[in-house]
């Protein structure tokens, strides 16, 4: 073969090519950016408002990166300006004229370039005012040599926008800020930055403040990148333990084994130039090309060693024994090259999150079919092992390993006649196969499951906060610090960190890391659940799984140009959604519903001679005297609804009505 034959006449040249690959796989892996998880393109469209008046350092950041700050519960400064109706009759002004009159001379625009040799400067004019006294200097109207300014007019107050945002930290208020990085920046590059930052700015802080990260997605980026790499290091160790015990040889085993760092360290320049980041799905495709990557390497060794020990010499052995070979390792790489080269290419959201990781396979192994031609064959022709190795007497651990050797070929042979009988039992082998596929399908439905995602473990729980429409932020901030005041019960919670806007809020619940804890973060959101029912005036759910960007697991969007049949089709939904058929289907089951009258009755339930509680608690600050209705059971049964529906009064039209308390 080519390669085979350049590679053992041109050892020098080999080795430098080796280097060089290793060099650049090298430089590719210093550039690539670390994530969590792939760069997925979501089907989505950005609109982005332009803001001409603004100087670049309005619209960068401070720290490269980063695309997005939200701020929760600050105080925006805002300059209020309060016309006084009686002063504008007599000097005849309009709302309007003071409108662009503020518009006009409260503005930062661009207004022209200065053109260079080498450069164009922009020009901006400064047009922003800052102080009340600079608003009451504003010039409304011109009557010849009469200024009318605004100060004439109005009152303009200094103070504060109405607050719409709150931010708690156990129970606490504070200010809060959630940091987002563009899609082409790196996790771990942005939240070292922040921290960088956040000590710079501990330092400058009055005495009786401080600043702390109350969640670090780069550290749970890193660490999950780091078991993935621990994973990927325990494989190849394992695998190169492996080759000792079975050719035990030292030099076989380092011949074959220096086919991993340069097969792994040269793909990183397939995963660069593909635009990819360093993320668990390519680490993935790495782990799982281990094995893949070390094969080719140990097939043409074998075989190398084979023609040695037939007599022939170790520069022949390599030629011969590679080109002997080197179809049939060909025809096994580029068979996987065929499966995962359609992985790589699947449509949609799916083909995103694989893309990486089937192009990482079909680069690594493409480059270990390389190696295994080149590094291989001209270690094993100038540095191999000497002739007559094989027959050589063994002393220490190599006598145990041929031992080990013997008793597995006598296996081997055993094999062989478990093989013929397989071939002598076509029918039986096929049933048997038939039955493994079906069971195999059948635990995997029964006990497995189907997800997009694996279940993860942050350490962190998350709980959405709904409260009914026109309430405020007061009541708002009162259910959603209800919610986080039960979470700082459960023994596994830290810190409970808050936000809360006029429509609800949202709870994130530090469980702290899985190590320190007992408890799985799925075992500790049934637990939270199981607390949070008691609480009323507001929809609670727990989210014990944030992969999927902390959203509920299934969600149902109503698309269309009417809004009042969209209204229509999702109050029918939720009707049906929330009314089952029968009174209860599992132990336990707990129902949400509406009603007109408060009460509380206890009746008998006919299919399990048990009692059934229904309770209904007034919802604080409802406009309407609507109640929250919950019926527990205790155990299954099949008591039709319209039992306790005519019980209590309820109709369909009153169902409809009293739609939002669910």
């Amino acid at each position: 073969m080519f390669l085979s034959n350049f590679s053992v006449r041109r050892p020098v040249a080999t080795v430098v090519l080796i280097l060089g690959l290793m060099a650049m796989g090298l430089l590719a892996l210093s550039k690539l950016k670390v994530n969590e998880r792939p760069d997925v393109a979501l089907p989505l469209l950005v609109v982005n408002i332009p803001y001409p008046g603004a100087s670049p350092e309005t619209v960068e950041r401070a720290i490269s990166g980063v695309a997005q700050v939200n701020v929760y519960g600050s105080l925006k400064r805002e300059l209020s300006v309060l016309l006084q109706a009686q002063k504008m009759r007599e000097l005849n002004v309009t709302v309007n004229e003071v409108i662009n009159a503020l518009r006009q001379q409260n503005a930062a625009a661009p207004v022209g370039k200065v053109r260079g040799t080498l450069e164009d400067q922009s020009i901006r004019l400064l047009g922003r005012l800052d102080k009340p006294e600079e608003f009451a200097q504003i010039v409304v109207r011109r009557n010849g040599a009469e200024l009318i300014r605004l100060g004439q007019l109005a009152v303009i107050q200094d103070g504060f926008a109405e607050v719409t945002s709150l931010s708690q930290r156990n129970g606490q208020p504070n200010v809060g800020m959630s940091i987002v990085r563009s899609r082409e920046a790196s996790t771990v590059s942005v939240a070292d930055e922040v921290r960088a930052l956040v000590k710079t700015i501990q330092a400058e802080l009055p005495e009786g403040s401080a600043i702390a990260i109350t969640e670090d997605g780069g550290k749970n980026a890193q660490r999950s990148l780091n078991n993935v790499i621990e994973a990927l290091v325990l494989g190849a160790v394992l695998t190169v333990f492996v080759v000792y015990v079975f050719l035990n040889s030292w030099r076989s085993t380092l011949i074959t084994a220096l086919s991993l760092p340069t097969s792994v360290l040269t793909s990183f320049i397939a995963v660069w130039l593909c635009g990819f980041t360093l993320n668990f799905m390519t680490l993935l495709g790495l782990s799982l090309a281990i094995g893949v990557l070390i094969d080719d390497a140990i097939v043409v060794r074998e075989n190398i060693v084979r023609h040695m020990e037939r007599g022939a010499d170790r520069v022949t052995a390599a030629l011969q024994g590679t080109a002997e070979i080197g179809l049939a390792v060909a025809a096994t790489t580029f068979s996987i090259v065929a499966v995962f080269i359609p992985v790589a290419f699947m449509p949609g959201v799916s083909g995103e999150w694989f893309r990486p990781f089937g192009l990482t396979v079909v680069a690594s192994v493409l480059v270990s079919l390389v190696i295994s031609f080149t590094l291989d064959p001209m270690l094993s022709a100038y540095w191999g092992d000497p002739p007559g190795h094989e027959h050589a007497p063994k002393t220490g651990i190599t006598r145990f390993l041929q031992r080990f050797n013997d008793w597995f070929d006598h296996q081997a042979d055993r094999y062989g006649r478990v093989i013929e009988w397989a071939l002598h039992h076509r029918r039986w082998m096929t049933v048997f196969a038939i039955v493994s596929f079906v069971g195999a399908l059948f635990l995997q439905g029964k006990f497995g499951g189907t997800s997009f995602l694996p279940v993860s473990d942050y350490g962190i729980l998350a709980i959405d906060v709904r409260t009914p429409p026109s309430t405020s932020l007061e009541y708002a901030r009162r259910k959603v610090e209800a919610a986080a005041a039960l979470a700082r019960e459960l023994p596994e919670t830290q810190a409970t960190n808050a936000q809360v806007n006029v429509n609800g809020g949202r709870v994130y619940v530090d469980i702290g890391d899985r190590k320190s804890r007992k408890r799985l973060t799925v075992e500790v959101g049934k637990d939270l659940r199981r607390k949070i029912e008691v609480l009323v005036g507001a929809e609670y759910s727990v989210l014990d799984d944030l992969a999927g960007g902390a959203q509920k697991p299934v969600q149902i969007r109503f698309t269309g140009p009417d809004s009042r049949k969209l209204l229509q089709l999702t109050e029918d939904y939720m009707d049906r959604g929330r009314i089952p058929a029968s009174c209860c289907s599992s132990p336990k089951t707990t129902w949400t519903a509406c009603a007109r009258y408060p009460a509380r009755w206890t009746w008998p339930c006919p299919c399990s001679r048990r009692k059934m509680s229904c309770r209904l608690n007034w919802i604080e600050g409802w406009p309407r005297p609507w109640a929250f209705l919950r019926v527990m059971s205790p155990t299954p049964c099949a008591w039709p609804l319209r039992v306790w529906r005519r019980a209590i009064g309820w109709t369909p039209a009153a169902r409809r009505a009293t739609w939002p308390c669910g």
